[in-house]
């Protein structure tokens, strides 16, 4: 695909701390990756993809694809969020009868992290 991608980005969370590079270990020599900025463009959508999971790598944070917007089968805009974003579910009502459910415990990771970027295609057409 010949279209260049444009960025939107949005880092906002204070529990989520993706504007403290100083989380890299002692030892590592290796140079910061760079800050994502807005309007920031790449030849595709891997390239843009494989920079972001570096950054948030580098600033401590895993990432999860968050949506995708199809237009005629043809990927308009891709969004990836922290892997924490969001609000964990509510628990079941306990006045449930539950017969023989076994249930696995599992550990809450949402904590609202509001770190995401958005990738948009750029059509070369204004909207």
């Amino acid at each position: 695909m010949d279209d260049d991608v444009h960025t939107s980005i949005s880092i906002d969370s204070p529990s989520c701390n993706t504007n403290a590079l100083s989380i890299v270990k002692s030892n590592d020599t290796s140079p910061p990756p760079p800050i994502p900025y807005v309007g920031q463009i790449f030849p595709d959508l891997e390239s843009g993809r494989q920079f972001y999971y570096c950054y948030a790598g580098y600033a401590g944070f895993d990432v999860r694809r968050y949506f995708s917007k199809l237009v005629d089968s043809v990927i308009q805009s891709k969004k990836f969020v922290c892997s924490k974003q969001g609000e964990s579910m509510k628990k079941m009502d306990t006045n449930l009868v539950e017969c023989h459910k076994i249930s696995r415990k599992s550990h809450n990771v949402r904590e609202s992290c509001g770190a995401q970027i958005t990738f948009k295609i750029d059509t070369g057409t204004t909207n």
